[in-house]
């Protein structure tokens, strides 16, 4: 089992100070968990668990802002056989 978490702190976009162009601070959690019987493995993964609304970076075009979002709550299921 893991978890991991990830802190975007808040940044300014360009250099011009202005406050409409911040990229807001967040708060991601990502979860998984894996279960090996002799060679076959499957694994469960959480991405955003809290389903927070973060951006994971953004830049400015035309003084607008344009962020990149994180994405939201998904859930994979991975089945792996080992050789």
């Amino acid at each position: 089992m893991s978890l991991h978490s990830t802190y975007i702190g808040r940044a300014q976009l360009d250099n011009t100070g202005n406050s409409s162009l911040i990229l807001p601070s967040a708060f991601v959690v990502n979860a998984s968990a894996e279960v090996q019987v002799k060679r076959h493995v499957l694994a469960l993964q959480l991405r955003n668990v809290t389903n927070a609304d973060a951006y994971g970076g953004g830049h400015v075009a035309g003084g607008e802002a344009r962020y990149f979002v994180v994405q939201p709550l998904s859930i994979f299921l991975v089945a792996r056989l080992l050789m």
